[in-house]
């Protein structure tokens, strides 16, 4: 199955810095699907599981963005959600956060009884996702961006490629999805194997062939740090290319996003990250070590996490409390 990250946080945000009119131009190709910003303050908290407590953005400074990365093939499939990140934009101390939610926590989903994390999109779509969430971890968001597998490959080939370290078994493992990869290529479009370990530069059939690489020591875990290490990568290659190249860059990307974030807060966000000296992407993951069971539920095998610590320990993070 054709599985990879979506680095929306690059998508949405960085490439939208500092291109003027062009991006009010463009943003008309974004699909916009704003549930939440139709409806009142108070009908809003209740559809997005937003709890009277919650950290709000108006008192931490902190913008918070669900991104869901789709195995979908169609526009029209319905699909679980193969990734699921917060990006959360810390206005006040100009920081940009990552945190992966393991696909496989399980966790109570909104009226639809405890299940897989990643089935809340299935079963409802991003307002499921977001309520999911917001109810399990006490949180704000009311922002998604989502795109399919038909994206990443193509944003990493615009930009010319990432460098990205690899050891022996991920190059043995790297080689057999893109093997697979080709072979789901209708085109005659071919990636060639990448032969040697150490610090290699992944054209985006090769990039998307590593995000994929899950059976190594670390298992899953280890999967969602190659993503979160790809979008670090590409964050920062996208922070120093020439502006004269983002045009093109943005012409590519923008028809492949489904969003609810406005056009005009789009350039907003743009621009304060534009202010952000430190280009580091903090990063995180949610459960966190020693927080949760590996337990075999219906079959399935799941992580199981102490929700109340992992709250506590995701708060710490995004927050600095």
């Amino acid at each position: 199955m054709r599985k990879f990250l979506i680095l929306v946080l690059s998508i949405m945000l960085v490439c939208l810095i500092l291109t003027g009119a062009y991006i009010a131009v463009q943003l008309s190709y974004i699909d916009h699907k704003p549930f939440s910003l139709q409806k009142e303050v108070q009908r809003l908290k209740e559809y997005l599981g937003i709890v009277d407590g919650s950290p709000e953005e108006s008192a931490t400074g902190v913008t918070n963005i669900l991104l869901l990365g789709i195995d979908r093939r169609t526009t029209t499939e319905v699909s679980r959600s193969d990734v699921m990140m917060i990006a959360s934009i810390d206005k006040k101390n100009k920081q940009l956060k990552l945190t992966s939610l393991m696909r496989d926590m399980y966790i109570p989903i909104p009226d639809k009884g405890s299940n897989r994390i990643n089935t809340a999109y299935q079963l409802g779509g991003p307002a499921l996702s977001i309520k999911t969430v917001n109810t399990n971890f006490d949180l704000d968001i009311t922002r998604y961006a989502i795109v399919d597998f038909f994206a990443l490959e193509h944003v990493i080939d615009i930009i010319g490629g990432i460098e990205i370290e690899l050891t022996p078994e991920e190059v043995e493992l790297i080689n057999l999805y893109i093997d697979d990869l080709n072979r789901l290529d209708e085109t005659d479009k071919r990636s060639p194997y990448i032969k040697d370990a150490g610090t290699q530069l992944l054209d985006g059939r090769q990039a998307v062939a590593y995000t994929r690489i899950r059976y190594t020591k670390g298992g899953d875990f280890q999967r969602t740090k190659r993503q979160r290490t790809v979008l670090d990568t590409m964050f920062k290659k996208l922070s120093s290319t020439s502006k004269l190249k983002y045009p093109d860059l943005l012409a590519s990307i923008l028809p492949y996003v489904e969003t609810n974030i406005s056009r005009s807060e789009i350039l907003s966000l743009g621009a304060r990250i534009a202010t952000f000296k430190n280009r580091e992407i903090l990063q995180y993951r949610i459960p966190v070590d020693k927080t949760f069971k590996e337990q075999k539920i219906r079959g399935m095998d799941v992580l199981v996490p102490d929700i109340d610590e992992n709250k506590r320990l995701l708060h710490e993070f995004i927050y600095g409390r």
